[in-house]
């Protein structure tokens, strides 16, 4: 009897295999090859840095996009009035530039004045929320593009040298330049929206500066009444003196009270002042231009002030005074029109003050040298002021603006 296979101990042989048939495909396991030995993904499928470079590109996109819609961007683009940034630190509708001895400290500011850098930092993180995302991704596109591009050039340099399993030189090529355009794109991106965070940070510091610097009404009405109490030198004549006034006898010159000339001589008055003598005489010079006629018919005088020549006659310096206009006198033509009425002599300390008050004024505002600039102050015929600019002023303008 023959034992069952198996169980004498003894191994069965093993079956024999069948031969594959010509033509047919063996699915028998059989040894497979390593996904090691080539890295290159397949054809059909798009490169992974192409893929992370849409998403960047696209999540950029919007996020730029967003700006122009975040909540306070709609009331600019609605045409609204942005709020005022005094708001974020004191919500009273007083001025800044009064100091108030029982005034408590705000606890906002936690004891210190936050500096206008400072707010308008806080101010353009408000107004542009998605911009610091979109400097992160742009640092992550950069650091991203540029191991890559690293990398790519590695496996060129490879390629170009014939390394064995080195990939192509045309894909690597290919990955280079992408990886490159990356780098490239972050750096514009970064550049871009840094400057327009520069630009906006300087706008809103500009008008924090103004909303500090602003003048209150009490302090503008105290300026007023003091620039109408200050006296001029009039070049006229006897037989030209207006009515209300009086001149003594054989007199070249005639002392008034601005506020005499706003009101009796139904006069406008502009004051220009400047420590520099040559702004001076530009802004006479391009009155001078404009035409005489063109000031006596609106009733248009110029009070010019030059700073340094007041100074020196507040302190008693020989010959600083306004010297009075007559045959012989050394002054220019152009303090020689009808319409330039200088300060008058004896009063250079009153104008002084007054015009150094203005200037700290404008100074608190922002202003950039304005001593130097010049400054212009308009008094319409109804003892009001229309103006207060720096600069010479474009007479042309002024005349048209006064005589409204």
């Amino acid at each position: 009897r023959r034992a069952p296979a198996g169980r004498s101990g003894v191994p069965a042989p093993p079956a024999p295999q069948a031969e594959p048939e010509p033509g047919s495909r063996n699915l028998s396991p059989g040894p497979q090859p390593s996904r090691s030995a080539g890295l290159a993904p397949s054809p059909a499928s798009p490169p992974r840095a192409m893929r992370a470079i849409v998403a960047a590109a696209v999540l950029a996109a919007a996020l730029a996009l967003a700006d122009g819609f975040s909540p306070a961007a709609v009331p600019r683009c609605r045409g609204r009035r942005a709020v005022p940034l005094r708001a974020a630190t004191d919500p009273s509708p007083k001025d800044t530039n009064v100091k108030d001895a029982d005034a408590k400290p705000s606890a906002d500011v936690t004891g210190k004045q936050l500096s206008e850098s400072t707010l308008a930092g806080m101010q353009e993180e408000i107004t542009s929320p998605f911009r610091g995302l979109r400097f992160f991704v742009y640092g992550a596109g950069f650091l991203g593009g540029g191991v890559g591009f690293l990398t790519a050039l590695s496996q060129l340099a490879a390629g170009v040298s014939g390394v064995e399993g080195a990939p192509e030189v045309a894909k690597s090529a290919t990955n280079a330049a992408i990886d490159f355009a990356v780098v490239a794109a972050a750096i514009a991106g970064w550049r871009f929206d840094s400057k327009q965070r520069e630009q906006k940070i300087g706008a809103l510091e500009d008008v924090e500066t103004r909303n500090r610097g602003k003048v209150t009404d009490d302090a503008a009405t105290a300026k007023l009444a003091a620039l109408r109490e200050l006296n001029v030198m009039l070049s006229i004549a006897d037989a030209d003196v207006p009515e209300g006034f009086s001149a003594p006898e054989g007199a070249v010159g005639l002392k008034a009270k601005v506020d005499d000339l706003l009101g009796k001589a139904s006069s406008s008055v502009v004051v220009f002042a400047s420590t520099s003598g040559e702004r001076v005489k530009e802004a006479l010079v391009k009155a001078q231009i404009l035409g005489e006629q063109e000031f006596l018919n609106k009733n248009v005088l110029i009070v010019p002030v030059e700073l340094e020549k007041l100074r020196r006659a507040a302190r008693g310096a020989a010959g600083a005074s306004t010297e009075k206009k007559g045959f012989g006198a050394t002054s220019p033509v152009w303090m020689e029109q009808g319409y330039v009425a200088p300060p008058a002599p004896g009063t250079e300390k009153a104008w002084l003050e007054y015009v150094e008050q203005e200037i700290a004024d404008a100074e608190a505002q922002g202003a950039v040298n304005p001593a130097k600039e010049g400054i212009a102050i308009c008094l319409r015929k109804n003892k009001t002021v229309s103006r207060r600019g720096l600069g010479v002023p474009l007479w042309e303008d002024v005349i048209n603006e006064l005589n409204k």
